[in-house]
């Protein structure tokens, strides 16, 4: 399987091709057998075979070592520049077209198989740490087949399938600039033997290598599990000593004795445990056991049981401070009652002074005086409310008289002379009604002026029937106005158009079209209409046409005239009705209001004046009965707290009351000490003594009302005490018991340690066939491997032939592979001894070293399906001899008919280049010239 085109965008080096619509860089024909890049260095040749790795393996191990702080990086995350990103990075002023953040990085790789792989990312650096934001996508495209997302491994086992190894498979492929030297020199011989392995196909043999190494050499993991299993075994012997040393010390004989002792204190604790829902504040739980006692048992349970001790000692002293605090509680209750009593003594003292001082009777007979004045009262606002009632039903006399009156048609509504005669006839209810109110405005009352009020009536009944006559005189006027303009319009129509046909015909007209007139010298015509005798019969015609159509409109202007005449003596008449009889009409029905409307506000006022004071007076009586009410019913408070309902409040006598007073200093002198006072105190003292006591701690709980429950609580509180103290003598007996700790984890095992002891002795003898075992089989697998490198490597031809073709040293002209059990070395048959090439050969030598291990390797290797070799600019350091010497060896790679690898060469010598295409020049060589670099990456021109 060959590479055949590779397509680049925005990485490394690579920017975007604005030469294409898809803006990628692409390399194809790149399975010939020969493609050459050259060009200057740093303008993207090796970043296009770090494309290649990055796509087909997810990394760039180049740059993994500069940045990766396993690789020994010199560069954090923080401190890389633009030129260690493997994401293109566009300069300042090419941002503008597209900036970093926008780029997407993607490698299309095309095999001649038809399988495409294509990865992705926009991140900008590979993965510094496991914590970095890089990620990339890879999509996988087999021939005729759907695309599909894959991961690494699953690329990589496509290619390789025998292999997990990524780098494996690049160094098999690419020899990169840095990694030129790296497998000679920074590689160990025991790496190196591994990757030869590979290459050869057995990596699963080194694989079992590599994990018998670690058992025995790496840590000596079965050596130190001996060695644990030796002090655990030894350990073990010293403890069953030292505990049956214990037994004896504390009386007793044997372990059996101990146990027997043992059940007998546990039987004592287990009551206690029975009762652990009402102990439930210690972990009783700790002692429990049910089953059969094994020699854990013990242990687990003195430890327990030491746990419950510190527990339940705890526990124990709580209760009893709790038992003192009971005691105080119950102390400040006694006193409370007592304070409580006095209380009740102090009040019924003054409850009897207060009853001595009040007279009984005559609060009765002003509480029934009150009750009088407000039944007064109500009937009195009563017959108010029901006057302003009817004072509302007036407040609309002389107010609806303008509604009658039209006043834009000057018009008078028949009506408005009864209903002005009916609001005078309520008016004279309302003045009789409220005579006695009214008082100052009395004299401006109004008064019915039926003289005044019969003139204006006939005065516009007059005037109203000239109004009509001359309206209805207006109306034939204009109806015989619109006949007469129908009329001449009409007639003035037929005259024209029989003018217009005479003027048509003038010449020819000899007598009139309408009347077949020929004689115009009637008295008819020569009285109105003076002809010339001259004109002809048709000039006559509309003469008289003319004079008939002007005695037509003097007639319609006669009646316009009369029209006018008539509006203007219309105009009078308003005007009169108005000045004579509206005017003056409205005026006296305004004054009538006005003087109306002061009378009414007058009664109105002084109503609710006299209401106001009536509620006034009431307010001050039902504050005064309130006040009464609550005198009688203090003075009933006062009754009962004294008698009871033994005796009415009207029957008290002042012998009842001065008992009260003789039996309250009696109480007193008995309880003063018991209350805490020398003198008999105020209300106030024993209120606040009362509140300072009730503050104390938990009275408020059960005082008052919970008096029964502290009795309940301690007693309770003294059973538990008396149960706690009892469990903790039977404690500290059973804990006499107790192993010292540096003993309790093998107690605890006590009766199995024999047993355990022998089972770490068989441990101890299977490690040791184990490792004998191991050691065998590693020698053997060791012994297998430097066999299959010895037959492979040792004179392998092509290694060999690439090495003395070039020849890189005069002395030591060939080269030789050796395998021993330290791993891969290069030395040569003039080398005596343990002296190796790696360790004495210049830079350039080590290069050729290099290459003709890589090529010797990669030539031959049927490790991965990819059949082609990339060397990133192989010629390093190599003088012009070496130069022309590797060119021949290329030229015979390509000759040899049992060669199947293509080749992809870099180099940043044109002279090389040259002669290598000039050598090639039947070989079907591909050139890929770099001829400069722009502000997206090379410049490339493609040569065949």
């Amino acid at each position: 399987m060959y590479l055949s085109e590779v397509k680049i965008k925005n990485f490394r080096g690579y920017g975007e091709n604005l030469n294409r619509s898809d803006h990628f860089f692409v390399f194809d024909e790149l399975d010939n057998p020969l493609v050459l890049f050259h060009g200057f260095n740093g303008h993207g040749k090796t970043s296009f075979f770090e494309a290649i790795e990055w796509c087909l393996t997810d990394t760039v191990v180049r740059l993994e070592k500069l940045y990766k702080a396993n690789f020994g990086g010199a560069y954090s995350a923080n401190d890389l520049n633009r030129s260690h990103y493997f994401k293109f990075s566009p300069s300042i002023s090419n941002q503008r077209r597209s900036s970093i953040t926008d780029r997407e990085v993607v490698v299309e790789l095309l095999f001649n198989n038809g399988t495409k792989v294509i990865r992705k990312s926009n991140s900008r650096v590979l993965a510094i740490s496991d914590r970095s934001n890089y990620t990339s996508e890879l999509e996988f495209i087999e021939r005729d087949k759907a695309i599909r997302r894959i991961d690494n491994q699953e690329l990589l086992e496509y290619l390789v399938p025998r292999s997990n190894d990524r780098s494996s498979f690049i160094q098999a492929h690419v020899l990169a600039q840095e990694g030129i030297t790296d497998f000679v020199r920074k590689t160990s011989p025991e790496e190196r033997k591994s990757l030869f392995m590979r290459y050869l196909r057995q990596e699963e043999l080194s694989n079992h290598i590599a994990q018998l190494r670690f058992y025995l050499n790496g840590g000596n993991v079965l050596g130190k599990r001996r060695s644990s299993y030796e002090g655990n075994k030894t350990e073990m012997i010293s403890k069953q000593r030292q505990i049956n040393e214990f037994l004896r010390n504390i009386g007793y004989s044997s372990f059996e004795s101990y146990k027997s002792q043992f059940h007998l204190l546990y039987e004592k604790l287990v009551p206690f445990i029975k009762r652990k829902s009402r102990l439930s504040n210690i972990p009783l739980d700790l002692i429990i056991h049910e089953l059969e006692f094994q020699s854990k048992d013990y242990s687990r349970l003195l430890r327990g049981a030491a746990q419950l001790y510190e527990t339940t000692n705890t526990e124990r002293n709580k209760f009893q401070k709790r038992h003192a605090e009971f005691q105080v509680i119950k102390t400040h209750i006694n006193t409370l009652e007592s304070l409580q009593e006095a209380e009740e003594w102090i009040r019924k003292g003054e409850h009897a002074h207060s009853l001595e001082k009040r007279n009984i009777r005559d609060i009765q007979i002003i509480n029934e005086d009150i009750k009088k004045q407000r039944s007064h009262i109500d009937l009195t606002k009563q017959e108010i409310v029901n006057q302003l009632s009817k004072t509302v039903e007036s407040k609309q006399l002389f107010e609806s008289f303008l509604s009658y009156i039209d006043n834009i048609n000057k018009t008078i509504s028949s009506e408005l002379w009864s209903v002005i005669y009916e609001d005078f006839q309520r008016f004279q209810i309302f003045i009789e009604e409220f005579d006695g109110i009214i008082g100052q405005h009395k004299t401006s009352i109004p008064l019915k002026d039926e003289i005044q009020l019969k003139g204006w009536q006939k005065r516009y009944l007059e005037l109203s029937h000239e109004r009509q006559q001359l309206i209805k005189e207006m109306e034939r006027i204009i109806e015989h106005k619109d006949s007469l303009s129908l009329l001449n319009s009409q007639y003035q129509q037929v005259l024209n158009q029989v003018k217009d046909y005479i003027q048509d015909h003038s010449n020819s007209i000899t007598s009139c079209p309408v009347c077949l007139n020929e004689d115009f010298t009637s008295m008819r015509y020569t009285k109105e209409i003076q002809f010339d005798p001259k004109i002809s019969i048709s000039s006559k015609l509309i003469t008289i046409i003319d004079k008939t159509v002007s005695n037509g409109d003097g007639k319609l202007d006669e009646l316009i005239n009369k029209e006018k005449y008539i509006n203007t003596e219309l105009a009078k008449s308003v005007e009169f009705i108005n000045k004579e009889v509206i005017e003056p009409l409205q005026s006296w029905l305004k004054s009538l209001r006005e003087q109306f409307i002061l009378c009414y506000d007058e009664v109105k006022n002084k109503l609710e004046q006299q209401h106001k004071e009536l509620r006034t007076s009431e307010n001050h009586l039902i504050q005064r009965e309130k006040e009464i009410s609550e005198m009688w019913e203090q003075m009933k408070v006062s009754s009962r707290v004294l008698f009871g309902e033994s005796i009415e409040l009207e029957d008290i006598s002042v012998e009842n009351l001065n008992q009260v007073a003789l039996n309250k200093k009696g109480w007193f002198e008995k309880n003063l000490k018991k209350i805490g006072f020398e003198y008999v105190p105020s209300l106030q003292e024993i209120s606040s003594k009362m509140l300072k006591i009730r503050s104390e701690k938990e009275v408020a709980d059960y005082y008052p009302n919970n008096k029964d429950q502290l009795y309940k609580n301690q007693l309770s509180n003294i059973r538990t005490f008396l149960m706690l103290e009892l469990l903790i003598n039977h404690l500290e007996e059973f804990l006499k018991l107790k192993v010292p700790g540096e003993y309790d984890a093998f107690f605890s095992r006590y009766e199995q340690l024999d047993s355990e002891i022998n089972e770490v002795e068989e441990k101890i003898k299977y490690i040791d066939r184990n490792k004998k075992e191991v050691k065998t089989k590693y020698a053997e697998l060791v012994a297998k491997q430097n066999h299959i490198l010895g037959d492979q490597l040792h004179g392998h031809p092509v290694i060999s032939w690439v090495y003395s073709a070039i020849n890189p040293h005069t002395q030591y002209k060939d080269l030789k592979v050796i395998v021993n059990t330290n791993g891969t070395h290069f030395t040569s048959e003039e080398i005596q001894g343990d002296l190796y090439l790696d360790q004495i050969f210049s830079q350039a030598q080590l290069n050729i070293l290099a290459l003709s291990t890589f090529l010797g390797i990669g030539l031959t290797q049927q490790y991965s399906s990819l059949d082609q070799l990339l060397l990133d600019d192989p010629i390093q350091s190599m003088d012009d001899v070496n130069v022309l010497a590797f060119i021949d060896v290329l030229r015979a790679i390509l000759d040899s008919e049992s060669n199947n690898k293509r080749l992809i060469i870099s180099t940043h010598d044109d002279s090389f280049a040259e002669l290598l295409a000039i050598k090639m020049r039947n070989k079907n060589v591909v050139q890929y010239r770099i001829d400069g670099y722009g502000p997206e990456g090379p410049i490339i021109e493609k040569h065949k």
